[in-house]
This record gives structure tokens, C-alpha cells and sequence, in this order.
């Protein structure tokens, strides 16, 4: 009995990850249709001193592009709705470009069917930079629009709207965004859309909200999209905008956008529409620093709490070895030692349950026609041995919450990104490209039920042979700083179980 109640709890594992990995919540919805007409310049180098003035644009000219670089970020902007074309991260030896929407509605873009014009790219005196467009509607209202950049990584965007006119303009309101989800490192582009989400914070329970479809009112401290590794975050001045509208579907990778109300404007009337915004990494303890609440994006799982206790000692020992593979490696270590107690009373109540197999199979055959009196003696005799058939399942069970939130934490964790261990490692946050961690991860299961013996039963021994091989070919693409963890989890039980095997085998 005892070991089917720990097959149940392994197996149980084992869907949970399985499903976290290939079966992410999804809902229908229709896809957004991008502006047609759009043409492309080879984007000019950046230049502080480059100023062009304010003028009316006319709709047929060819959009152009401003490149701009600011700490380790390039950026390009491009004139057709003063949006942005392209947002490169260079961190952790690869570029990875955050827009994912080619030839569609680019993000932050603002009136798509104007083509504005570069007005003023300047150096501010913070350090970061500071890009103005200028265009004019067919209402004759004139939009300014600026954009930003920041070295803190938390950038800004202001649209300003005049009616230089001497008659009332109104506006049905606009809309700004980010439209086809977020680009992300090689690794990850294959499960990329669906791991998608549109999300806001925080909900009225303090948590953050996801979304598949509709508009809601914009009633939130930030409104953004996110990925495993990155993130894109609006957050907006009080009563700037007052919906917000999602769209998120297995055919559409995902859009956000914040819309206002329709715009009444009087004569010489001025209007602004401010917010800040962040494009970057998802690393836990960067968001945070911002004080901004951005590190609710961070996915810790169903026992988040845990997970983000595991994250900050595993950042610690970072500090201590400068690297991220040893620091996994002691941190398990430590882990095995706090649950070390728990473990050697499974060991007991295993070992206990293996001597009385033979009482317990002459037990079933002798009552096997009468199911009542063959629980009570059973009963009896685990009553007599001073242990119960759930004695070796419990401790697993209460381990359970601490391996499930480490799991977690290192499938999502940003930081493992670019980090080496030893060797053909490279990067912890990519699958192992030769196989040899989950292969030796799969022959120590394998060896840990040798050391534990036999099954009783022929079909339930069957399937704990099984078991190694379902696991080696479940981890074979997981990132190896994940399969790291699991694979030295599986040494030290191991270990742990043939000193306590050997030292009570008398």
C-alpha cells in the first residue's frame, strides 16, 4: 500500500510539470490587423546634435528610422505613428530583439496613419535620452511626442495635443501599446507564445491579474505583457487613460493597449498624456529594486513564497562561489539538510513496511474472501511494528511544497540566463546540448530504487523501472541548471539512503 501512495505522489509530479510545460491556458480571440502602406529607410546613425524642426507632415512621405543606443540597450523608432521598431537587449552574450511584431501595429505607436517627423534627439542631463516627433492630424490638432529613455530602465512617454484653432477639435481618443508579443532568447522561441501573458497589477486581492480578451477599465498600477525571461509594463498618470484592452489567443501571441476617452479640445487647448513604461529582463531582484511593483511579473509558482526564498539564498551564494552552478549545488545541499529529518523517518517507516511484506502477503491470502477481517488484522499488525502503511509517503508529501517552488524558480528565473557552470555548460538557463546531466539523473533514480529493493508486487516493480526513463525523457529539454538541481537532489538522497540502509542492516 505504501507504495502506491508514493507512486501516486511521484506520478502526481510528474503530470504537474508535464503540464506546466506543454498545456498553458489559452482562450480565443481575434487577431488585430496591422496598418497597410508601410515602407522603411535604413535607419541614420545617431547623432546628439542632429535637430530637425517641427513641421506638417504630409501622409505619403516614407517612414524613417532613428537609431539610438543607451546602456547596453539599441532602440529604433520609427516615424509611422512615432512608435518603436526595434528593442534590443545585448546582455548575456546574445541580442535578443523584444519586438515581435513585424510589419504589424508596432508598439507605443500613437495615430498610425500619420507619418511624424523627428523634431529633436538629444542627450539629457540624467544621462539617458530624450526623442521628440512632431505631426498634425487631419482635425489640425498637433501631436508632440516624446519619448524618454532612461538609464534606471524605466523609461517615459509624453503626447501633448494642441488645437492651435480657433474652433472646437474633437478627437475620438487614441490608443498606445505593444501588439504581438514579446520577443525572447533562442531557447525559449519554441513554447514562446505560449507562455505569453497579458497581465495587470495589482488586483483588489494584491495579486496580478491575467487576461485572454476584452476591455476593461484601466483601474491598475501597471498593464503589460511578459514572457518567461522579459517584460514590457505601462504605468500610466492617474485618469490618462481609462480602459485598457487585451487580446491574447492560440493564433494571436498577445496585445495590450491603453485607450483613452473620445477628446474634446478648445481653441488653443493643450493636452497631456504621460506615463512610464519598462522594457527589459524579468530579473526578480532588478524589478524590485524600481519600487514600482514590476516583480509581481515574476511567476514563483503555486508556493511563491518559497520560491522567492530559494531565489534570494541562491543569489547569495552566487555572490559567495560567482557562480550560478555551484550556488545551485549548495543550495541543495542545504535543502537535503533541512529535510533530512523527514527523510530518515521515511527510510524508517520504508524499511519497517519491507519486513512485514511476508505478514502482510500471508495476511491477503489466507483472508482474501473476507476483505473486512484482513484490514483489521492488518491494522493489528502495524499496530504490533509501531508503524502505519503512510509512514514512508507523509514526509515526502510535506517535501513536496519545497521542491515544487525550486522547481519553479529555476524554470522561470531570469538570472540563470547566460550564466556557465563547468565544461560544456554554458548557459543554465538552456538544455544541456550533449544530455549526459538528465541521462545521469535518469541511471541515479534508477540506482536509488535498487538501494530501496524489490516491490512486492511484479506490476508495481514494472513500473518503477519505467519511472527513470519517463523522467530522462521529460528533463532532456528542460534548462540544465533545472536538471542540475535534480540530479544532485538525487545523489544526496542516494547517499543519505544507503548510510541510514547500510547502518541499520543488521
Amino acid at each position: 500500500m505504501e507504495k502506491n501512495v508514493i507512486w501516486a505522489v511521484a506520478l502526481s509530479a510528474a503530470v504537474l510539470m508535464l503540464w506546466y510545460k506543454f498545456f498553458p491556458s489559452t482562450g480565443p480571440v481575434p487577431a488585430m490587423k496591422p496598418p497597410a502602406g508601410e515602407s522603411r529607410r535604413a535607419p541614420p546613425a545617431f547623432a546628439p546634435s542632429d535637430i530637425q524642426g517641427p513641421a506638417r507632415v504630409g501622409r505619403k512621405e516614407p517612414e524613417t528610422e532613428r537609431a539610438l543606443e543607451l546602456d547596453g540597450v539599441g532602440v529604433v523608432l520609427g516615424s509611422r505613428g512615432a512608435a518603436i521598431r526595434r528593442w534590443r537587449i545585448r546582455e548575456g552574450g546574445e541580442d535578443v530583439d523584444l519586438v515581435n511584431s513585424p510589419g504589424g501595429f508596432p508598439p507605443l505607436a500613437t495615430f498610425p496613419e500619420v507619418n511624424f517627423k523627428e523634431a529633436r534627439t538629444e542627450r539629457s542631463p540624467g544621462g539617458g535620452l530624450s526623442s521628440q516627433w512632431t505631426g498634425t492630424l487631419d482635425s489640425g490638432v498637433r501631436v508632440d511626442k516624446t519619448f524618454f529613455l532612461r538609464t534606471s530602465g524605466v523609461s517615459a512617454l509624453e503626447v501633448r495635443l494642441s488645437n492651435p484653432s480657433r474652433s472646437r477639435a474633437r478627437l475620438d481618443g487614441f490608443s498606445v501599446g505593444w501588439t504581438g508579443g514579446l520577443g525572447t532568447v533562442q531557447s525559449e522561441q519554441k513554447e514562446n507564445d505560449s507562455v505569453t501573458r497579458v497581465l495587470a497589477y495589482p488586483s483588489p486581492k494584491g495579486e496580478v491579474v491575467k487576461f485572454k480578451t476584452g476591455r476593461h477599465p484601466m483601474e491598475y498600477r501597471w498593464a503589460g505583457m511578459d514572457n518567461r525571461y522579459y517584460l514590457f509594463a505601462m504605468l500610466p498618470r492617474p485618469g490618462t487613460f481609462g480602459f485598457l484592452s487585451a487580446e491574447k489567443s492560440k493564433t494571436h501571441p498577445g496585445e495590450i493597449r491603453l485607450e483613452t476617452e473620445p477628446i474634446d479640445m478648445e481653441p488653443g487647448e493643450t493636452r497631456r498624456f504621460e506615463m512610464d513604461f519598462y522594457v527589459g529582463p524579468k530579473g526578480y531582484a532588478r524589478l524590485k529594486s524600481r519600487g514600482l511593483g514590476l516583480e509581481h511579473a515574476v511567476d514563483f509558482g503555486f508556493f511563491g513564497f518559497l520560491g522567492k526564498w530559494a531565489l534570494k539564498a541562491l543569489n547569495r551564494l552566487n555572490h559567495v562561489t560567482g557562480n550560478y552552478g555551484w550556488a545551485i549545488i549548495l543550495l541543495t545541499c542545504g535543502m537535503q539538510v533541512l529535510v533530512l529529518p523527514l527523510s530518515l523517518k521515511s527510510y524508517k517507516a520504508t524499511a519497517a513496511m519491507k519486513k512485514l511484506q511476508p505478514k502482510i502477503q500471508d495476511l491477503q491470502k489466507r483472508h482474501k474472501d473476507d476483505s473486512k477481517r484482513m484490514n483489521q488484522e492488518m491494522m493489528d499488525l502495524y499496530r504490533q511494528a509501531g508503524t502505519n502503511p503512510f509512514g514512508g509517503c507523509l514526509p515526502m508529501i510535506l517535501q513536496i511544497p519545497i521542491f515544487w517552488a525550486f522547481f519553479t524558480m529555476l524554470r522561470n528565473s531570469y538570472e540563470l540566463h547566460g550564466s556557465p557552470w563547468i565544461l560544456w555548460i554554458h548557459d543554465l538557463s538552456r538544455h544541456d546540448p550533449y544530455y549526459v546531466l538528465p541521462v545521469v539523473m535518469g541511471g541515479g533514480m534508477f540506482l536509488q530504487q535498487k538501494i530501496s529493493g524489490a516491490v512486492g508486487d511484479p506490476n508495481q516493480a514494472k513500473i518503477m523501472m519505467f519511472m527513470p526513463v519517463v523522467f530522462t525523457f521529460m528533463f532532456l529539454k528542460f534548462p540544465s541548471g533545472l536538471v542540475l538541481y535534480w540530479l544532485t537532489n538525487s545523489v544526496l538522497s542516494i547517499a543519505s539512503q544507503y548510510w541510514y540502509t547500510k547502518k541499520n542492516a543488521a
